[in-house]
């Protein structure tokens, strides 16, 4: 059997699973979307399906509280102030987090919204997300080939709880990181009769590339994989040209504007650990203050920003050197990210899971990895979707509590943080060893060559 090819009864299969996983996805978005705005002052009976499954459904503001805070910024930009004021008046915006991105986002998208009512813009941003999950899901199969990776890349995104919060919260983290992976997966793969692309898909590459930078600045830090191939220098410098002029144009005749900007995002961030957090930094945090390492109580910011570094920059440094294709380097540098940051919340689990599918579909262009790589990755990426241990962690679900994991013990607070930060290492660490497998060399090529190294065939009912 080639990897074209299945069984009528499994093709039969595939195409049940992805029926199903369909229109559950679609029962789950309305249940969102139908949600009141105060959701938690309302009626119980009004909560969607996901509202107990989550801490920042329970215990932090309603539904689109992140995207309101874009609709938030865009209101003050209408009535003279910049983004990053609270000064709206009079006040549309229901709640909101504060704006911390680029201005160019509050003057696009924030402008944009403020044309519908609140609750309706956020209902526009769903349809957004839901477009772009689509195109994933279109584009990865395409280049997926295999029928069980391909029901596996169309089930998975489809029943992704991290996903549904990101719905929930009107967040943009899901749609920043598949924007660079769908214009990487058009434009870095050859067809399959030539190894040349159409001239559209380096356009299409280039603008999704400057697109997630502009709404996020995080995919920057995929720069070193993407530098190793020149076809993708374009794109990289249209995303930092765009991105200092919309900001120095901005930031330049109001400075307050900046000073707000950099503590946001550059200085050291307040708060944040809590039972919202999921990233490997909080779980650092909690075993270092339970068993009173002092390079965690007593060193913890110093702890904090060299942690960050050394990942960063091992990472990026083992990344350019590396003969890896583009794509897998992509996805090690965003894990990178996620792995040394200090806020990982549970939405941003939504972006993890299309990269841990964009690392089983990389493999028919790369050196093929054994079959407990494939396995690590599919069980991590699989665990990554599904819910924490939230529901029965937080028993009582108290609406008026802010921070639960203060009643909680260390081992509760642990075992929360686990449920999404070991997987998210172990997706890191694989990658970073697949990455190795690929030898090491300078300088870059010019375009990775499928015929260096042919893929091997594939089963198309189960991985290797």
């Amino acid at each position: 059997m080639t990897a074209m090819t299945s069984t009528p009864t499994s093709a039969w299969a595939h195409r049940a699973l992805v029926a199903v996983a369909l229109l559950i996805h679609l029962a789950v978005v309305l249940s969102v979307a139908q949600q009141p705005l105060r959701v938690n002052r309302a009626d119980p009976s009004t909560r969607s399906v996901i509202w107990p499954l989550h801490n920042d459904t329970v215990h932090r503001f309603g539904p689109a509280s992140d995207f309101f805070a874009v609709y938030h910024a865009g209101a003050n930009l209408r009535q003279g102030h910049t983004p990053y004021s609270h000064l709206e008046r009079p006040r549309r915006t229901p709640y909101f987090f504060g704006f911390r991105y680029l201005p160019v986002v509050g003057q696009t998208l924030g402008r944009a919204a403020t044309h519908l009512e609140p609750r309706h813009a956020w209902w526009g941003w769903i349809i957004v997300l839901e477009v772009t999950l689509a195109l994933f899901i279109v584009v990865f199969r395409r280049r997926a080939r295999e029928a069980w990776l391909q029901t596996l890349g169309t089930c998975l995104p489809l029943l992704s709880s991290p996903y549904m919060l990101e719905l929930h919260m009107g967040q943009f983290t899901f749609l920043t990181v598949s924007l660079v992976l769908i214009g990487l997966m058009v434009h870095g793969w050859p067809d399959d009769d030539t190894d040349a692309n159409p001239v559209w898909t380096g356009a299409a590459s280039a603008a999704a590339f400057t697109v997630a930078v502009l709404l996020k600045l995080f995919p920057l830090a995929t720069a070193p994989a993407q530098l190793r191939d020149r076809r993708h220098w374009p794109a990289l410098g249209a995303a930092v040209a765009l991105t200092l002029i919309t900001g120095l144009a901005f930031f330049i005749p109001n400075p307050e504007a900046w000073d707000r900007f950099y503590q946001a995002n550059f200085s050291r961030p307040g708060g944040g650990m809590n039972s919202g957090n999921y990233g490997l930094v909080y779980l650092l945090y909690l075993l270092g203050n339970e068993l009173q390492w002092s390079v965690i109580t007593d060193h913890w910011w110093t702890f904090v920003a060299a942690f960050r570094n050394v990942i960063l920059a091992g990472t990026a440094l083992w990344v350019l050197f590396a003969r890896a294709e583009v794509l897998l380097g992509v996805c090690l540098m965003f894990l990178a990210h996620f792995v040394s940051y200090i806020h990982v919340w549970e939405h941003h689990m939504s972006a993890l899971i299309p990269i841990g599918l964009v690392m089983l579909a990389v493999q028919r262009q790369t050196r093929r990895p054994p079959p407990w790589v494939l396995g690590v990755v599919i069980a991590a990426t699989v665990a990554l979707a599904l819910p924490t241990l939230f529901v029965f962690i937080d028993e009582i679900k108290d609406t008026r509590v802010e921070f639960p994991n203060e009643a909680w013990s260390f081992s509760a607070q642990a075992a929360l943080v686990l449920c999404k930060a070991l997987p998210t290492a172990a997706l890191y660490g694989v990658c970073a060893w697949w990455v190795g497998q690929q030898g090491f060399g300078w300088p870059p090529s010019l375009a990775w060559s499928r015929q260096e190294e042919p893929p091997e065939p594939v089963s198309a009912d189960g991985p290797p």
